[in-house]
């Protein structure tokens, strides 16, 4: 094994990993020491395994320099000619917790900086998922505060820049487990976890490539 932290202190944990279709993989991780903030390396398949090829880790997530809030476990995609997008959610006060994102294009590219995704002025969404398959498209979804319970969350970016997020549920007690994948036409599919008031359900709804969502579909009930 190779300490892909290495010349961090404090605690190292909740890592997440991407293979590129170059062979290059890129791993980000969350790091606390006096406070949270998000870091990446990367490797290249045409150097040896063994020979410390791993990237010196970078600091890639802290919404400003003055908020060390607890980050959330983070998710990393990454497409077939290199193009990286991590997601985390992070606590910036007591009452609010954005959802966050920052891009690395093909290298030898650096990452661009972290950009908030959400459009949540307060309450605290639950980690985010992530899916990219073509480098100026990426999808985020996750469980988000509304009225007094949740519902589900999913933002685009297309052309590079994330647009507003969609309502896609109707507010929930409880909505835990939010998944979200897409294709190389640029479609996605979300399905999450809901509880109706005596047991979880899980539902799912899928949008073509202009970002038109569907209406929900119950794909599981209780037994």
């Amino acid at each position: 094994p190779v300490k892909v932290s290495a010349g961090l202190t404090g605690a190292n944990d909740s890592p997440d990993v991407a293979l590129d279709g170059q062979g290059r993989a890129t791993a980000v991780w969350r790091r606390y020491d006096a406070g949270y903030s998000l870091w990446a390396s990367s490797w290249d398949r045409t150097t040896p395994w063994d020979a410390g090829s791993w990237t010196p880790p970078v600091e890639i997530g802290v919404w400003d320099a003055g908020v060390t809030g607890f980050i959330g476990t983070p998710r990393v995609t990454a497409t077939l000619s290199g193009a990286v997008t991590a997601f985390w959610r992070q606590a910036v006060s007591t009452d609010a917790t954005f959802v966050l994102s920052n891009r690395l294009l093909a290298p030898p590219s650096t990452w661009s900086g972290v950009v908030r995704v959400d459009a949540h002025d307060g309450g605290h969404p639950w980690n985010p998922s992530g899916a990219q398959v073509l480098d100026d498209t990426a999808f985020a979804a996750w469980p988000g505060p509304l009225g007094a319970g949740t519902a589900t969350f999913v933002a685009a970016r297309r052309g590079g820049s994330w647009q507003p997020p969609t309502q896609l549920s109707t507010e929930s007690t409880s909505i835990n487990w939010v998944s979200v994948s897409t294709n190389a036409g640029g479609q996605a599919v979300v399905a999450w976890e809901q509880w109706d008031g005596g047991a979880y359900s899980l539902l799912a709804t899928g949008s073509n490539d202009v970002g038109a969502w569907k209406a929900p579909t119950l794909i599981a009930i209780p037994l």
